[in-house]
Protein backbone atom coordinates (compact mmCIF):
# COMPACT_ATOMS: atom_id res chain seq x y z
CA UNK A 1 0.00 0.00 0.00
CA UNK A 2 1.25 3.84 -0.36
CA UNK A 3 0.69 6.44 1.67
CA UNK A 4 -1.90 7.99 0.20
CA UNK A 5 -4.31 4.81 0.49
CA UNK A 6 -3.26 4.82 4.62
CA UNK A 7 -4.22 8.19 5.01
CA UNK A 8 -7.86 7.07 3.11
CA UNK A 9 -7.80 3.76 5.43
CA UNK A 10 -6.96 5.75 8.70
CA UNK A 11 -8.15 9.04 8.23
CA UNK A 12 -11.44 9.19 6.93
CA UNK A 13 -12.95 6.22 9.36
CA UNK A 14 -11.44 8.81 11.63
CA UNK A 15 -13.34 12.05 10.47
CA UNK A 16 -16.49 10.06 9.30
CA UNK A 17 -16.47 8.96 13.38
CA UNK A 18 -15.79 12.46 14.67
CA UNK A 19 -18.66 13.97 12.36
CA UNK A 20 -21.01 11.53 13.64
CA UNK A 21 -19.72 12.17 16.84
CA UNK A 22 -20.42 15.71 16.53
CA UNK A 23 -24.10 15.58 15.18
CA UNK A 24 -24.48 13.65 17.96
CA UNK A 25 -23.54 15.54 20.47
CA UNK A 26 -25.41 19.11 18.78
CA UNK A 27 -28.63 17.04 18.88
CA UNK A 28 -27.99 16.13 22.77
CA UNK A 29 -27.43 19.48 23.20
CA UNK A 30 -30.91 20.70 21.14
CA UNK A 31 -33.05 18.17 23.10
CA UNK A 32 -31.23 19.07 27.13
CA UNK A 33 -32.12 23.18 25.58
CA UNK A 34 -35.94 21.90 24.63
CA UNK A 35 -36.58 19.93 27.84
CA UNK A 36 -34.70 23.47 30.13
CA UNK A 37 -37.70 25.40 28.44
CA UNK A 38 -40.13 22.45 28.96
CA UNK A 39 -39.15 22.49 32.48
CA UNK A 40 -39.34 26.50 32.78
CA UNK A 41 -42.30 27.01 30.40
CA UNK A 42 -45.07 27.83 32.69
CA UNK A 43 -42.72 29.96 34.88
CA UNK A 44 -42.20 31.94 31.78
CA UNK A 45 -46.19 32.18 31.07
CA UNK A 46 -46.34 33.78 34.18
CA UNK A 47 -43.93 35.71 34.51
CA UNK A 48 -45.07 37.22 30.41
CA UNK A 49 -48.66 37.23 31.70
CA UNK A 50 -47.14 39.56 34.92
CA UNK A 51 -45.50 41.90 32.24
CA UNK A 52 -48.48 42.11 30.27
CA UNK A 53 -50.83 42.94 33.31
CA UNK A 54 -48.12 45.51 34.47
CA UNK A 55 -48.28 46.94 30.78
CA UNK A 56 -52.07 47.67 30.90
CA UNK A 57 -51.82 48.76 34.48
CA UNK A 58 -49.08 51.61 33.68
CA UNK A 59 -51.34 52.05 30.39
CA UNK A 60 -53.95 53.11 32.25
CA UNK A 61 -52.10 55.39 34.87
CA UNK A 62 -50.48 57.31 32.19
CA UNK A 63 -54.19 58.00 29.80
CA UNK A 64 -55.36 58.92 33.82
CA UNK A 65 -52.38 61.28 34.33
CA UNK A 66 -52.95 62.62 30.37
CA UNK A 67 -56.60 63.36 31.47
CA UNK A 68 -55.05 65.72 34.46
CA UNK A 69 -52.71 67.55 32.64
CA UNK A 70 -55.27 68.12 30.42
CA UNK A 71 -57.68 69.22 32.94
CA UNK A 72 -55.21 71.33 34.41
CA UNK A 73 -53.87 72.82 31.48
CA UNK A 74 -57.33 74.47 30.86
CA UNK A 75 -56.76 76.02 34.36
CA UNK A 76 -53.98 77.26 33.64
CA UNK A 77 -55.27 78.90 30.63
CA UNK A 78 -58.49 80.51 32.21
CA UNK A 79 -56.25 81.52 35.46
CA UNK A 80 -53.59 83.51 32.82
CA UNK A 81 -56.80 84.88 31.05
CA UNK A 82 -58.44 86.29 34.52
CA UNK A 83 -54.38 87.72 35.20
CA UNK A 84 -54.30 89.40 32.08
CA UNK A 85 -58.02 90.51 32.51
CA UNK A 86 -56.57 92.19 35.77
CA UNK A 87 -53.70 93.10 34.25
CA UNK A 88 -55.65 95.67 31.96
CA UNK A 89 -57.99 96.63 34.76
CA UNK A 90 -55.14 98.21 36.79
CA UNK A 91 -53.46 99.64 33.78
CA UNK A 92 -57.01 101.56 33.04
CA UNK A 93 -58.01 102.35 36.34
CA UNK A 94 -53.51 103.13 36.67
CA UNK A 95 -54.72 106.05 33.76
CA UNK A 96 -57.97 107.14 34.88
CA UNK A 97 -56.37 107.85 38.36
CA UNK A 98 -53.49 109.70 36.56
CA UNK A 99 -55.58 111.45 34.29
CA UNK A 100 -57.78 113.05 36.91
CA UNK A 101 -54.55 113.95 39.07
CA UNK A 102 -53.46 115.99 36.39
Amino acid sequence: MNFGNQIIQYLLPALIGASVSWYAASKNNSVQTEELYADHLPEIWQRLDNITQERDDLKAQVESLQLQVKEQSKIIYQLNQSVNRLKDSINNQTKEIDKNVN
